[in-house]
C-alpha cells in the first residue's frame, strides 16, 4: 500500500497538554446525539481524521462511544496510549512510609536533610481565591524561574496566568482549589496547583525555582503533600497527573491505562492506492 500525497488532510483532535492524566466523553446514557463527539461523527464530511485521546476505559461513557463509532460507518482503531499514576490512601501515613522501598526512604531523608540545612522552611495551603490573589506573585515568580520558563509554557506567560486565574475562581467558588506554596526562608521556591473533587485530588501544574534545584525542592513539596494528605484523611485518591515518570513512580505502583481513539473517514481510503 503507498501513501499517495494528494492534498492537506483535515484531522480534529483535543488540544494536547502534557499534565493532562485523562480527557473524559461528555455522553449520557440514551442521550448520546447531540453531544460533541457524535455531532463529529454525523459532520465526518469535514474532517479525514478523527483522534480523541487518553480516554480511560473505566469511564461509562467508554463502551457508550465504541457503540456510536460502530454504528457510524466509519474505519476506526484505538491504541494504549498512558499510564497514569495515582495514589490512594487506605492506610495511614507511618505504615505507608515504611512500605517505600529503602531507596525511596533514604533519598527522600536526605532531601528533608538537604532543605532544613539551609534555613526555615514552611509549607502554605491555598483554597480561597482571595487568597491565590494575594499569592498569585509568588507563583508568577517561581514560574518565571523554572525551566518550563525557557521552553515557554510557564504559568508567567499571559495565556495562562488568564487561563489560571478564571480557573481559581470558579474552583474556589465550588471549594475544589488546592495550592500548595514551598517557602525557604520566606522566599517561595516551589508550587504545585491541585484541584480537589469528590475526594480526589488532581494535580494540574508544578514548578520549582532552578536556583534551588540542587535542594529538590519539588521532590521535597511532593512529601510534604502527600504526607499532608495522608494525614488529614480528607481524601481517597491522588491522580498524580501526565505520563508515569520516574518520581512519580518513587510513590506507587498504581497505574491507570488510557485509549486514544483513531477514527478515519470512509473517504479518507481515496488517499491511498
Amino acid at each position: 500500500m503507498i501513501l499517495r500525497p494528494i492534498g492537506a488532510v483535515s484531522r480534529i483532535s483535543y488540544f494536547h497538554s502534557p499534565i493532562l492524566s485523562y480527557r473524559r466523553l461528555l455522553i449520557h446514557p440514551g442521550q448520546a446525539r447531540g453531544t460533541l463527539p457524535f455531532a463529529l461523527l454525523e459532520k465526518k464530511s469535514q474532517w479525514d481524521t478523527l483522534e480523541l485521546k487518553r480516554i480511560p476505559p473505566d469511564s461509562k461513557n467508554f463502551h457508550i462511544f465504541r457503540e456510536v463509532i460502530c454504528s457510524n460507518a466509519v474505519f476506526w482503531a484505538e491504541k494504549e496510549a498512558t499510564h497514569a499514576p495515582y495514589l490512594r490512601f487506605n492506610s495511614d501515613w507511618q505504615f505507608f512510609f515504611n512500605n517505600l522501598s529503602h531507596k525511596t526512604k533514604k533519598t527522600i531523608r536526605n532531601i528533608e536533610n538537604r532543605v532544613k540545612r539551609n534555613g526555615d522552611y514552611h509549607v502554605r495551603q491555598l483554597i480561597d481565591f482571595k487568597e491565590y490573589e494575594k499569592i498569585r506573585p509568588h507563583l508568577y515568580s517561581i514560574a518565571k524561574e523554572s525551566w518550563q520558563e525557557e521552553r515557554g509554557n510557564s504559568l508567567n506567560t499571559s495565556v495562562n496566568k488568564r487561563f489560571f486565574d478564571r480557573l481559581s475562581k470558579v474552583a474556589s467558588a465550588h471549594n475544589w482549589l488546592l495550592i500548595w506554596v514551598l517557602y525557604l526562608n520566606r522566599e517561595p521556591i516551589a508550587f504545585e496547583y491541585h484541584l480537589k473533587y469528590r475526594e480526589r485530588i488532581h494535580a494540574l501544574r508544578s514548578s520549582f525555582k532552578k536556583a534551588h534545584r540542587k535542594l529538590s525542592p519539588g521532590a521535597f513539596l511532593d512529601y510534604q503533600i502527600i504526607r499532608s494528605l495522608f494525614e488529614n484523611g480528607e481524601v481517597r485518591e491522588y491522580d498524580m497527573g501526565g505520563n508515569a515518570d520516574f518520581y512519580k513512580r518513587k510513590w506507587t505502583n498504581n497505574y491507570r491505562k488510557h485509549i486514544t481513539f483513531h477514527i478515519f473517514n470512509p473517504d479518507f481510503r481515496h488517499y491511498f492506492s
